[in-house]
C-alpha cells in the first residue's frame, strides 16, 4: 500500500527508467523507506522485469529478510540468466544463511559471466571493481569453510584484478590474523569499511572543529581522539592498547561505549592520568570536544597496527578495576549461596547473525555434566533478553540450579563487580570473556573450530589475556570433547577429586 502523497508523486512519473534509477540510487544510500514504494510501483507496472525484481531483492537483503531477497533474486536470474550482479547478491544472501555450497556455485557463475567481453562492455569503468568483488566474495566463502589456502588463492586473484579491492584486503587480513601474522594482518585490517563509513552510525567528523582532523599515524606527544567501534568485547580488547598510546602522547581522549566509559575512566585514572574517557561514541554532538585542542583521531582497532606487530608485543596485562562499593554489594549475593567449593560463572550464547552466532551456542544440556562432576555454584552471566527464561526452563527440567541476577547483568559496572568474585568463568566466545581477560579473572573459553582471529591461532590461547584458556573444538560442532576437557582442567586446577 502506498500513502496518497507518495502515490501522487509516482503518477507524475512518465519515464519508468527515471523512477528505476532513483530507486536504485536510494538503495545505494540506504534510503530504504524512500525506495520501497518506488520499487513496488515499478513492479505493478511490470512484475516480470528482471531489474525491478533485482531492486526488490536488494531491498530485502538490506532489511536482512534474506529468504525474501533470495526469492526476488532467483526470479530475476530466471528472467535474465547472465545477470551477474543478481547472482553475486543472491550468493551473498545464501552465504549469510550458511548455504555455503549454493553461495559458492552462484559466486562462480557471477565470476564466469563477469569475465566475458559483454560484461566488460556493460560495466565500463566499473568492470574491475565488480569482478574483483565477485572473486573476493568467493574467497570469503572459503574463509568461512576454514580453507585458508583456497581462500587466499581467490583473494589474491581479486587483488590482481583490483589492488584496491577493500573486501579482498579485509578478508585476507582476517586469515593473516588467524595465522598469527599480526604485522601484515593488522596493516590490511585498515582497509575494512571503517575508513568508508562509521559502524556506530556517527560520521567521523563529529570529532572535528572547523577543519578536518587528520588520522593519527604514529606522531609523538600529540593529543589524539580514539573512538570505539564494533562490539563491547572488541572494545575492551582493543582498549588494552590505550596505555601504549598514552605513553607516546600528550593526551588521549577515548570516546567509547556508554556502558564502558565509567569503568575505563576509573581504571586509568591513577595509572594513566592522561587518558580521558567519555561514553559518547553513539552521539552525533560531542559537548566535551571544545575542551581539547585535538591533533589527530583514530578508531581504536587501528591502534593494533602500531603496537601489536608480533606475539611478543601483547603484554596480556589486566587493566580494568571494579568499583569497591559495588563489589561489597555483590559479596552479599555470594553470602546467600550454598557453601560449595567453587563459584563458577557461565554463559552459553554469544554473537549476532553477522558474527557467527550459530556456531557459538552451547546447548544447555551440556551443563548437566558440569553439575554432575563439579562441586560448585553456577551463576548465569548470559546477557540477552531470553536469558532469564532459558535459566528458568533449564532449572525446571533438570532440578539443577543456575543463579541469574538480572540487576548485575543489566549494569555492566555491577557485572564487573560480580565476576571479580568468581573463582572461574566457563563461556563460549562473547563479551564476558573479554571482561574477564581485562580484569585478570580466570576463564575457560569453549571455542568453536578454527574460529575468528580474536581467539588466537587455532590450538593456542588468546594473545590478549593471561587469564583465559581456550578449549578448541576438534571439528565443527564438537562440544562433547570441549566440555570434557574443561571439566578435567577444573578438577586439576582447583584440586577437585
Amino acid at each position: 500500500m502506498y500513502n496518497n502523497a507518495i502515490k501522487g508523486v509516482m503518477v507524475a512519473y512518465i519515464n519508468l527508467n527515471e523512477l528505476m534509477e532513483q530507486a536504485h540510487d536510494e538503495l545505494k544510500k540506504d534510503k530504504l523507506d524512500d525506495c520501497y514504494p518506488k520499487i513496488l510501483y515499478l513492479l505493478d507496472s511490470n512484475p516480470n522485469h528482471f531489474f525491478y525484481l533485482y531492486l526488490l531483492g536488494s531491498y530485502y537483503s538490506k532489511k536482512e529478510n534474506l529468504g525474501a531477497s533470495i526469492m526476488a533474486y532467483e526470479r530475476a536470474i530466471t528472467l535474465y540468466p547472465d545477470f551477474s550482479e543478481a547472482l553475486n547478491n543472491a550468493a551473498g544472501s545464501y552465504r549469510k544463511l550458511k548455504y555455503h555450497e549454493k553461495a559458492i556455485e552462484y559466486f562462480k557463475r557471477a565470476i564466469e559471466i563477469g569475465k566475458t567481453d559483454k560484461a566488460k562492455k556493460e560495466a565500463g569503468p566499473n568492470y574491475k571493481k565488480f569482478l574483483s568483488d565477485y572473486i573476493s566474495n568467493l574467497g570469503s566463502c572459503y574463509v568461512a569453510y576454514h580453507d585458508q589456502e583456497t581462500a587466499l588463492k581467490y583473494l589474491n586473484e581479486a587483488l590482481e584484478v583490483n589492488p584496491d579491492c577493500i573486501n579482498a584486503l579485509w578478508n585476507k587480513s582476517l586469515i593473516l590474523l588467524e595465522q598469527g601474522n599480526y604485522e601484515e594482518g593488522f596493516k590490511l585490517h585498515e582497509f575494512g569499511d571503517r575508513k568508508l563509513k562509521s559502524k556506530n552510525g556517527r560520521n567521523y567528523n563529529a570529532h572535528e572543529h572547523s577543519s578536518p582532523t587528520k588520522f593519527w599515524n604514529g606522531e609523538k606527544n600529540s593529543t589524539v581522539v580514539v573512538y570505539g567501534e564494533q562490539g563491547i568485547g572488541d572494545e575492551l580488547m582493543f582498549a588494552t592498547i590505550l596505555p601504549d598510546l598514552a605513553r607516546d602522547s600528550k593526551q588521549v581522549i577515548y570516546d567509547g561505549h556508554p556502558r564502558l566509559y565509567k569503568m575505563l575512566r576509573r581504571s586509568f585514572k591513577d595509572s594513566h592520568p592522561n587518558i580521558h574517557c567519555y561514553g559518547t561514541r553513539k552521539d552525533h554532538v560531542l559537548s566535551w570536544i571544545q575542551n581539547y585542542d585535538i591533533d589527530f583521531k583514530i578508531p581504536i582497532g587501528s591502534l593494533a597496527s602500531f603496537y601489536r606487530k608480533k606475539k611478543e608485543d601483547f603484554p596480556r596485562t589486566p587493566y580494568l578495576i571494579p568499583d569497591e562499593k559495588e563489589v561489597e554489594l555483590v559479596k552479599q549475593r555470594f553470602d546467600s549461596l550454598p557453601k560449595k567449593k567453587l563459584n563458577i560463572g557461565i554463559s552459553w550464547k554469544g554473537g549476532t547473525a553477522q558474527s557467527s552466532k550459530n556456531v557459538r551456542i552451547l546447548p544447555m544440556e551440556f551443563y548437566n555434566r558440569f553439575f554432575e562432576e563439579l562441586d560448585a555454584n553456577f551463576i548465569s552471566l548470559q546477557y540477552d533478553d531470553n536469558a532469564r527464561m532459558e535459566v528458568d526452563k533449564y532449572c525446571e527440567s533438570s532440578s539443577n540450579e543456575i543463579h541469574h541476577w538480572q540487576k548485575e547483568i543489566d549494569d555492566y559496572d555491577l557485572t564487573s563487580a560480580l565476576i571479580s568474585q568468581l573463582d572461574l568463568i566457563i563461556s563460549v566466545p562473547q563479551s564476558i570473556i573479554h571482561l574477564a581477560g581485562v580484569m585478570g579473572v580466570r576463564a575457560y573459553q569453549l571455542t568453536p573450530y578454527k574460529y575468528i582471529w580474536q581467539m588466537g591461532p587455532y590450538g593456542e590461547d588468546m594473545p590478549w589475556y593471561n587469564s583465559v584458556t581456550n578449549f578448541w573444538q576438534k571439528h565443527d560442532g564438537d562440544w562433547e570433547s570441549v566440555v570434557e576437557a574443561s571439566i578435567e582442567q577444573v578438577k586439576k586446577e582447583f584440586h577437585i577429586c
